[in-house]
C-alpha cells in the first residue's frame, strides 16, 4: 500500500492512496494545549482519536478507537537516531527508527515489524521549497492494517510539530 499525507491547511492533513483518491481527512482540534487529532473517513465517521502526551520528557501519542486505546506510540531517541515505537493492545507491534539515508531536505524512516524483525516499509518526509511538510509511505499489503495511516501523524506530532 502507497499512500501521501500532505496538509490541506493549518488544521487538517489529507491522506491519498496511490491513485490519487482522498481516503482519509485527520483534523486538529481543541486548544494550542489541550490538542487532538480526529480522523474520519470519506463518509465522514470518526475512525481514530489522536492524543499527544508527554511522558519523562519524551513525547507519547495515545491512538484511541472509540473508547479503547488501542496503539500507544512511545518517543525512544529524540535527536540522533531518531526512534518510535508501538504498542499494539500491550506489546510492541512496530518501530519507526531513522535510517539516516537523508535525500536532501527528506529523513527516512524504516517501518520494522517487531515479531518477524524484518522491514515491512519505509516513510518519506518530503519538504518543499516553501518548508511545507508532506508524508509518503510505502507499507508491504500483506502488514498493512488501517492503523498504519497514522505512523506519519505520529513523527508529525513527535518530532516536526515545532519546526517551521
Amino acid at each position: 500500500m502507497t499512500f501521501t499525507i500532505s496538509g490541506k491547511s493549518n488544521k487538517k492533513l489529507v491522506m491519498n492512496d496511490e491513485n490519487d483518491k482522498r481516503k482519509f481527512t485527520m483534523t486538529y482540534k481543541g486548544s494550542r494545549k489541550n490538542i487532538h487529532v480526529v480522523m474520519k473517513n470519506r463518509k465522514r465517521s470518526v475512525i481514530y482519536t489522536v492524543y499527544p502526551e508527554v511522558y519523562a520528557n519524551k513525547p507519547q501519542v495515545k491512538i484511541f478507537s472509540g473508547e479503547e486505546c488501542i496503539l500507544t506510540c512511545n518517543c525512544i531517541n529524540m535527536f540522533i537516531d531518531r526512534e518510535l515505537t508501538f504498542r499494539f493492545m500491550g506489546d510492541i507491534r512496530y518501530r519507526l527508527k531513522d535510517t539516516n539515508e537523508n535525500e536532501g531536505t527528506n529523513s527516512v524512516y524504516d517501518v520494522i515489524d517487531e515479531r518477524d524483525k524484518k522491514s515491512i516499509g519505509r516513510i518519506t518526509v518530503l519538504r518543499d521549497e516553501k518548508g511545507v511538510r508532506s508524508f509518503s509511505a510505502g507499507i508491504d499489503d500483506d502488514y498493512y492494517r488501517d492503523y498504519m495511516v497514522l505512523f506519519p501523524l505520529c513523527l508529525e506530532l513527535c518530532y516536526y510539530k515545532n519546526e517551521k
